[in-house]
C-alpha cells in the first residue's frame, strides 16, 4: 500500500499551482472553526525527486521566520480566519516542495517545566496539514 507521500499518487504528476520565489514572503490564511489556543509552524521541504519520501526530520531544517522574526504564531481566543506571514528560505529552489502547517494546541491541562500544573503544559494536541508548492 503507498505512503501517503510517495510518487505512485496523482498529486505528484499535477502542475503546481502556486509559483513562488525563493526568499519571499507568503501570507497564508489559516481557518479555525474550533480554537485549541497554542501557536502554529510552517516548515519546508525540498523533494529532489519523485521517489523521495518526506520526512519530519526534512520539514524541520526549513521552520519558516514569521514577520514578526519569531517561528511561532501564537492563537488568540478568537475563532476564524488568521494570516501568518512567512518567509521562505532564500537558498532553497525546487519544482516540488512540501509546506507544512503545524497546529500545535495549548487547552490541555499539564505539569508546566517548573512543575506546576497549568492550561497549556505537557503534552498538546497537534493538527498538521500540507500542500505541494513550487519555489522558483
Amino acid at each position: 500500500m503507498p505512503n501517503g507521500n510517495q510518487s505512485e499518487l496523482p498529486i505528484w504528476q499535477l502542475d503546481m499551482k502556486l509559483h513562488i520565489s525563493c526568499g519571499q514572503w507568503i501570507r497564508m490564511t489559516v481557518q479555525l472553526t474550533s480554537n485549541h489556543l497554542g501557536y502554529f509552524e510552517f516548515r519546508l521541504c525540498p523533494k529532489l525527486s519523485a521517489d523521495e519520501l518526506v520526512t519530519q526530520e526534512c520539514l524541520d531544517r526549513h521552520l519558516l521566520t514569521l514577520a514578526d522574526g519569531s517561528t511561532r504564531f501564537y492563537v488568540t481566543s478568537e475563532i476564524g480566519l488568521f494570516f501568518p506571514v512567512a518567509q521562505l528560505p532564500s537558498d532553497v529552489v525546487c519544482d516540488h516542495c512540501v509546506l507544512q502547517w503545524r497546529y500545535t494546541a495549548g487547552n490541555n491541562w499539564g505539569v508546566c517545566k517548573d512543575g506546576i500544573g497549568a492550561l497549556g503544559c505537557g503534552p498538546q494536541e497537534t493538527f498538521v496539514n500540507c500542500a505541494d508548492i513550487a519555489i522558483i
